[in-house]
C-alpha cells in the first residue's frame, strides 16, 4: 500500500470516528431531554396523587402571598356570635380582692363594694385510683354440698384486677383515640398511678371484643335493614400480611370487618339481604350484590381521578374533561337543593351533559380519558340518582371519613399483629363508633354488656336513652 493510500485510509477512519462521536453526542442529548421530560411527568404525577380537593391550581393560589388585607377573626357581621359556654356547675367560689397599688400610677387603692364580674376557670383535677375491697362470702349448696362463692357485681368476673371504668378507658384509648399500648400504659401510670403490662392491656381489649359480639350482630342487622347505606374498604396489615378493613354504615351505625381478602364474598356477606341504595366507589365487587341493590357511585372518586389525570398529563383533552365533570357535579348539588320539579329538571340537564362528555370524540384521543368515559356510560343513570332523591349523596365521603382516623393510627402502629388483634379492633371500633353516632354512653353500655355476659341481666341494645313520655318510649319498650 502506497503512502497516499495509507493517508487516505487514515483520513476516512478519522471522518468515521468523528461521525460516530457526533451521533453519540446527539444520542446522549436526546436521552437527556427524555430524562428531563420523564422527571417532570413523574413529579407531576406525584403531586397529582397528593393534591387536595381543589387541585394543584387551588394549592398554588392558597400558597401565594395575600395581596388584600385579611378580615378580622370571628364570625361575619350579622351572624350570631360563638363563644365558650359557661360551665353548668361551679365547684368552688373565691373572692379576689382588688390590688393595693394602682398598676397605672402606683397610687394606693381603696376597696369598694363594686364588683367587676365573675370569671369562670375550668381546670383538670389530677385523677386517682379508687380501690374497692369485695369481701366475698361463701355458702353451701343443700343438694351437692359444694361451697358456692359470692359472684362479683357489674360483670367483673371471678378474678378481676381492674374495674369497668378503667377497662372502658383502655378500650376507648386504643380503639377510638388510636393510642398505642405503650402510650396507654404510660398514661395510666403517670396520671392515675396504675401499672399495667402491655399483655394485660391487650387481654382487656380481647375480652371487651368477646363481650361485644352480640352488639355487632345488632349493628350488622341495622345496616342490612337500611334503605340507604355506604361502603368502602381500606388497607390493614395483619400479622405482616396485606389485609383489608371493610367499612359499612348508615346514618347512625358503623360496622368494621377485618379480612385478608378484598373479594366480593366479603361484601356479599356484609350486605346479605340488603335491598336499598348503596353508596360506594367504582370497585366492581359492589355491583355483584344482586339486582335488588340500587347504587349511588361516588362523584368524588370520578372527579379526583380526572383532576389527577389533568395534573399528570396537562393536555387540552384532560383539562377540559376535568373542568366539565366538576361543573356538572356542581349543577347536580345545586339541583338537589331545589324543589322536586327543579331537581328533576337539573337531573335531566346533568344527565345530558354527562352523556355529551362520555361521547365527546375530542376527549377520546386520550386513552385514560376514554377509560373514564366508558365508566360514565356504564353508570350514567346511577350518577344522577342523588339529584332527585334527598336521601342520597353525590359522594362516598362518609366511610372515607371513618377510615381517616384508622389510617392515622395505622401509620403509628403498623397494623394488627395477629388475626385475633384485627378482629378485636374491628369489633370494638364498631361498637364505639356506633355508640357515638347514636348518643349512647359507651361506659354504661360496656358495664351492662359485661353484666349480661355473666348472666346478671339481659343483653343491652345500642339505643340512645329516650325521655320519659316521649312518643318513642312505647315503641322501644
Amino acid at each position: 500500500m502506497s503512502e497516499g493510500d495509507r493517508i487516505r485510509e487514515l483520513e476516512q477512519a478519522l471522518r468515521d470516528s468523528e461521525a460516530q462521536r457526533a451521533a453519540g453526542e446527539a444520542r446522549i442529548a436526546d436521552l437527556e431531554r427524555k430524562v428531563t421530560e420523564l422527571t417532570k411527568v413523574i413529579d407531576a404525577w406525584k403531586r397529582g396523587h397528593r393534591i387536595r380537593r381543589g387541585g394543584k391550581l387551588a394549592q398554588n393560589a392558597a400558597a401565594a402571598p395575600r395581596t388584600r388585607r385579611r378580615r378580622k377573626p370571628g364570625r361575619r357581621q350579622g351572624h350570631p356570635g360563638c363563644s365558650r359556654a359557661a360551665p353548668a356547675q361551679v365547684d368552688h367560689h373565691r373572692d379576689v380582692p382588688p390590688p393595693t397599688v394602682c398598676p397605672d400610677c402606683g397610687g394606693v387603692v381603696d376597696p369598694t363594694d363594686d364588683a367587676a364580674g365573675t370569671q369562670h376557670v375550668e381546670d383538670i383535677v389530677p385523677g386517682h385510683v379508687e380501690v374497692t375491697a369485695y369481701h366475698r362470702k361463701v355458702g353451701r349448696c343443700r343438694g351437692c354440698r359444694k361451697a358456692v362463692k359470692a359472684p362479683l357485681p357489674e360483670g367483673l368476673g371471678d378474678n378481676p384486677k381492674l374495674g369497668v371504668e378503667a377497662q372502658a378507658l383502655v378500650v376507648k384509648s386504643k380503639h377510638d383515640l388510636g393510642m398505642t399500648l405503650g402510650a396507654i400504659r404510660t398514661m395510666l401510670a403517670q396520671h392515675y398511678g396504675l401499672e399495667i403490662s402491655r399483655g394485660g392491656l391487650q387481654q382487656i381489649l380481647h375480652r371487651a371484643a368477646d363481650v361485644f359480639l352480640l352488639a355487632t350482630d345488632e349493628i350488622l342487622g341495622a345496616i342490612q335493614g337500611s334503605t340507604v347505606a355506604w361502603a368502602d374498604e381500606t388497607s390493614l396489615r395483619v400479622a405482616g400480611r396485606s389485609g383489608y378493613l371493610w367499612i359499612a354504615m348508615n346514618e347512625d351505625t358503623v360496622l368494621f370487618v377485618a379480612s385478608l381478602s378484598r373479594s366480593g364474598a366479603v361484601a356479599r356477606g356484609i350486605f346479605e339481604g340488603f335491598d336499598g341504595t348503596l353508596h360506594s366507589d367504582f370497585y366492581a365487587v359492589y355491583w355483584t350484590l344482586g339486582d335488588a341493590v340500587a347504587h349511588a357511585p361516588c362523584w368524588g372518586h370520578l372527579i379526583r381521578e380526572a383532576r389527577q389525570l389533568a395534573e399528570r398529563d396537562p393536555t387540552p383533552a384532560t383539562q377540559r374533561f376535568a373542568r366539565r365533570l366538576s361543573a356538572l357535579y356542581g349543577e347536580g348539588v345545586l339541583g338537589q337543593l331545589q324543589s322536586p320539579a327543579l331537581a328533576a329538571r337539573a337531573s335531566r340537564d346533568v344527565r345530558a351533559g354527562l352523556e355529551a362528555v362520555a361521547h365527546d370524540a375530542r376527549l377520546t384521543v386520550h386513552a385514560d380519558v376514554a377509560r373514564l368515559q366508558q365508566r360514565i356510560k356504564k353508570h350514567l343513570d346511577e350518577l344522577v340518582a342523588f339529584i332527585t332523591d334527598p336521601r342520597l349523596e353525590g359522594t362516598n365521603n362518609r366511610p372515607e371519613r371513618e377510615a381517616k382516623k384508622i389510617a392515622i393510627a395505622r401509620h403509628v402502629s403498623g397494623g394488627a399483629r395477629s388475626n385475633q388483634g384485627a378482629l378485636t379492633f374491628a369489633i370494638n371500633r364498631s361498637v364505639i363508633r356506633t355508640a357515638q353516632l347514636r348518643g349512647v354512653d359507651f361506659d354504661a353500655f360496656f358495664r351492662e354488656a359485661r353484666q349480661a355476659d355473666h348472666g346478671e341481666r339481659a343483653y343491652p341494645k345500642l339505643q340512645p336513652p329516650v325521655a320519659r313520655g316521649s312518643p318513642d318510649t312505647a315503641a322501644r319498650n
